[in-house]
């Protein structure tokens, strides 16, 4: 196994230097637009865990920044509202901004959720993939939650969206 960035899967895929990648889209996509009838998709992550994407900060920024930190989550909040309420000039906007294919847009579009959300499905998915990052050696101890979950930014856009961590145990 081999650790490599993202963005040359693809590449070094189509030149053999691997025989096969875990990764989030597009990667996939563009493997395959890369590679042709040489790479075939083996499976999708339905079932394992959702796609989830994730903002970082620094505690010592947060704590003198939260009202930004709540008001850009806001922000991405209400245009991830725009995109669920205008799907055509949503996808238009993506293929121009990222260049991919308008099918590939729609696909990707389909599997979309944005739940911005700590609920329970969040932390069951992230218990799991602790367990298996500890049965594979590659953690040492469950995920503690409270140590990278700040929640006020979206409990801002709503409380009912923030649910009560699971233990570490």
């Amino acid at each position: 196994m081999v650790n490599l960035n993202p963005g040359n899967m693809p590449s070094a895929l189509d030149r053999g230097d691997i025989d096969g990648f875990f990764g989030t889209e597009p990667f996939g996509h563009l493997a395959l637009a890369a590679s042709g009838s040489k790479v075939h998709v083996l499976t999708n992550a339905d079932g394992y865990i959702n796609g989830y994407a994730m903002l970082g900060a620094r505690t010592s920024w947060l704590d003198k920044n939260q009202d930004a930190a709540k008001g850009m989550i806001k922000a991405l909040y209400e245009g991830s509202q725009w995109s669920l309420a205008n799907p055509d000039a949503a996808k238009k906007l993506a293929i121009t901004v990222t260049k991919l294919d308008s099918a590939y847009v729609d696909q990707a579009y389909a599997w979309s959720s944005w739940p911005f959300a700590y609920d329970q499905k969040f932390y069951a998915d992230y218990k799991a993939e602790s367990a298996f990052t500890i049965e594979a050696g590659l953690m040492k101890q469950p995920v503690n939650f409270s140590s990278w979950i700040w929640s006020p930014g979206i409990a801002n856009i709503a409380a009912s969206r923030v649910g009560s961590p699971p233990s570490a145990s």
